[in-house]
């Protein structure tokens, strides 16, 4: 979770049974207390796990909020739904056109309010490249940096495993003292960082 300049706390959860995501905010500066479930109608799934999982955010320059989601149904793009009341209401999630390898994602706005995604931009199950994407109005995203290029840049992998593949999984960021950090797994092995 990450607050709005106006300290609202904004997130959301994979609620039970099943694994069905709902937004939550919270005006509470620390967060541990008011947290409220906003109102988001889940993309009909047909099961116990909505289409919808692994959400992220950035802040629009028009105020309202996107959450982004990865699409469990297998399209390799990316899911989208926004707010324009700070988060108590969202629309129904569309596919976007951002490709995604189905892995998690994270999103968010730089201190110059610059939007951004760091994830792998990938249309099959690829966990490579990871690369961060940036949208200075933040309505269309057309710069990208390269953080992890695979090849000779990825170390092998060590152990086998059920769900284990090469690349850079569970991408999460933080800005820090100016600068982003992206935090993911290597292989599923390695848990690495680049700034």
């Amino acid at each position: 979770p990450h607050a709005l300049p106006d300290g609202r706390i904004i997130s959301a959860v994979h609620e039970q049974p099943g694994i069905i995501v709902a937004p939550y905010y919270t005006d509470d500066p620390v967060g541990i207390s008011g947290w409220t479930k906003g109102r988001m109608e889940n993309l009909d799934d047909g099961g116990d796990v909505s289409r919808e999982i692994e959400p992220s955010w950035f802040r629009r320059i028009d105020g309202s909020i996107v959450m982004i989601f990865r699409d469990q149904d297998g399209t390799h793009v990316k899911l989208a739904s926004i707010s324009t009341d700070r988060g108590e209401n969202w629309t129904k999630p569309v596919l976007t056109d951002m490709p995604d390898s189905r892995s998690k994602q994270s999103a968010g706005n730089l201190p110059d309010n610059t939007a951004f995604m760091a994830g792998n931009p990938s249309d099959d199950k690829t966990r490579i490249p990871l690369a961060v994407t940036l949208s200075k109005d933040s309505f269309y995203f057309d710069k990208a940096f390269l953080l992890r290029a695979g090849g000779a840049d990825l170390q092998p992998m060590r152990y086998g495993g059920q769900y284990k593949r090469a690349g850079y999984s569970y991408p999460k960021s933080v800005v820090w003292n100016d600068y982003l950090y992206v935090s993911y797994a290597t292989n599923k092995e390695d848990v690495e960082l680049t700034r």
